[in-house]
């Protein structure tokens, strides 16, 4: 866990923020306790835990970004409208991935899904809406492609931004499920570089200060911070 700004915690994940873990990102307002994402795994949520969580948001579905939701099942939970159905209905989010039609053995390749499903969502958030934390605002940046309810959060008291799985990594981030949208994902790169961050986190890769020099198979992430 590492203050990357006074009261702004970076909470990496277990296996260098690798899936089935992310990397989480802890404010500390003067009125409200945030985490955003809860993949880290139960150890390196532990320090969250001791200061307190207010409120769990979650920047989408997929599994590595709430592996580890178990841990604060009391804690209020809010994200996009539009993602809300995948966290609720296991069968409907196998079946919009596309997993369901390749044949795999979902029990056996998901088994540490179990409890992650039929999450009460208490508040669903839309594009441009402001969290006031007290000293620190949260700006929702509704963000599609990766998937349709994909959110990233800008907090312009500090110029950060956390982009959640638009994560800045060779490996990804569209791994081509069906409710995927490679349009949509670039466009939300395009409205991502708008924003003007000086720094970024995302759920696998950072934090990153200044223009950022990334590697030539990644080209529409350069100049990400211009």
């Amino acid at each position: 866990m590492i203050e990357i700004a006074k009261n702004i915690f970076y909470v990496p994940g277990k296996n260098k923020s690798r899936f089935p873990y992310c990397a989480c990102l802890y404010i500390k307002g003067r009125d409200r306790r945030v985490l955003i994402d809860a993949g880290m795994g139960p150890s390196n949520m532990a320090p969250v835990k001791k200061m307190g969580i207010d409120l769990l948001i979650l920047t989408h579905c997929h599994i590595d970004h709430r592996l580890t939701r178990t841990e604060i099942p009391d804690v209020p939970v809010w994200c996009h409208e539009k993602e809300e159905i995948f966290l609720q209905d296991r069968e409907y989010f196998f079946t919009s991935m596309g997993l369901k039609r390749s044949g795999l053995e979902l029990g056996r390749l998901f088994d540490f899904a179990n409890g992650m499903f039929s999450t009460q969502i208490d508040h669903q958030l839309v594009d441009g809406e402001r969290i006031d934390l007290g000293d620190i605002t949260l700006e929702t940046i509704h963000t599609p492609g990766h998937t349709p309810g994909h959110i990233s959060f800008f907090i312009p008291e500090n110029e950060l931004l956390f982009s959640g799985d638009i994560d800045l990594t060779p490996f990804g981030p569209f791994y081509g499920h069906d409710f995927a949208d490679i349009n949509n994902f670039l466009a939300s790169i395009e409205k991502l570089k708008q924003v003007g961050a000086k720094r970024v986190i995302s759920g696998h890769a950072g934090p990153f200060n200044g223009i950022c020099s990334l590697p030539s198979s990644m080209p529409h992430y350069l100049g990400f911070f211009k």
